[in-house]
């Protein structure tokens, strides 16, 4: 009886120990999962900061540019990319402008029916004035990426593409064996 109390002592130091040894290692790897996702975060919060900046910059671009200063909200965008050092960074300020002025087209469009606000005039003319503007900046931002060739679209540069393709016809102006609906062009009845 002694013995055996002897050997499950044993066993169960035995066990214990390897136990231990385990919950050391299962906390080596937690410390470790938890420096990468520190890592992780970090890093997001840095994009985030710089995706923040950016909308701010487009933003007080595109309202210093609607105000009537066209040069004075070019520079700003300028200095920024200078100080970024970053060859996308003009596209990105020109999708965020036409981000911002889109999302504020949103909001003078919800005006309309307004109670507050009777004349629905000012804020149809504000809305189609920033959609212009949100129009024309992602026009900008595509022609800077075609531009620097980092436009592509099935592994070709976008321009090459709009180039290559044909002119779409209808399909009743199509010849027969063209038409994807197998009709031959005829009405019927005819």
């Amino acid at each position: 009886m002694v013995r055996q109390t002897a050997d499950n002592a044993a066993e169960l130091r035995r066990t214990g120990e390897a136990t231990f040894q385990l919950q050391k290692e299962c906390f080596k790897s937690l410390k470790i999962a938890n420096d990468r996702m520190a890592e992780t975060s970090q890093a997001g919060d840095k994009a985030t900061k710089i995706i923040k900046t950016i909308d701010e910059i487009a933003f007080l671009s595109l309202e210093i540019d609607r105000l009537g200063h066209p040069d004075l909200a070019a520079e700003l965008v300028r200095r920024y990319c200078a100080a970024v050092d970053d060859p996308a960074a003009p596209a990105i300020v020109s999708f965020y402008r036409s981000h911002r002025a889109a999302t504020r087209a949103k909001l003078a469009a919800w005006h309309l029916g307004d109670p507050l606000f009777p004349d629905p005039r000012p804020w149809i003319a504000r809305a189609e004035s920033y959609l212009r503007d949100a129009e024309r900046h992602a026009h900008e931002a595509i022609r800077i990426l075609d531009a620097e060739g980092s436009l592509r679209i099935g592994g070709r540069p976008a321009t090459k593409q709009r180039r290559d393709r044909r002119p779409a016809r209808h399909a009743r102006d199509r010849r027969p064996e063209e038409r994807r609906d197998g009709q031959d062009g005829n009405a019927a009845g005819t």
